[in-house]
């Protein structure tokens, strides 16, 4: 029988080998400030299999969770966290050797152009999809082509 859920790929059944295939057992932190997409952000992980850290949603919170959350293969980090910028997170991640992209609206902020010039940036708006799928790149260890 031909199930019409399936076959639209709704979150609840996931094409095999879909978005975020590769992430099954994966830690993902995930720090937006937007509930909504925070909300579909982590279905998406979920769905894929990813242990979902968070959302957090402000830099304050993340920062004070940091040191506790134990391993995190990859991180979704949103510029601006109602006002705050989500660097000195970012920094935390890079002095531990975890990967992570920028996911916003505000690519045209100086440190990713410079201190953070290698970081993957995926601006928003954008089908939760594509996010995921650079996110198991990353949590594989990979490089993403053309960062």
């Amino acid at each position: 029988m031909n199930d019409p859920l399936r076959s639209l790929g709704s979150p609840t059944f996931p094409p095999p080998g879909g978005a975020g295939s590769g992430l099954a057992g994966k830690r993902i932190l995930v720090v937006e400030d937007e509930a909504i997409l925070a909300l579909d952000i982590e279905l998406g992980l979920t769905d894929a299999g990813a242990q979902v850290l968070g959302p957090i949603h402000s830099l304050q919170a993340a920062l004070d969770v940091y040191d506790t959350l134990g391993p995190i293969d990859a991180a979704i980090l949103d510029v601006d966290l109602r006002g705050v910028e989500v660097f000195p997170l970012a920094r935390l991640l890079q002095r531990d050797g975890v990967p992570f992209l920028f996911h916003t609206a505000y690519g045209d902020r100086e440190p990713l152009r410079t201190e953070f010039r290698d970081a993957p940036v995926c601006m928003k708006p954008n089908v939760v999809a594509a996010l995921l799928d650079r996110v198991a790149v990353l949590a594989q260890g990979a490089a993403l082509p053309g960062d």
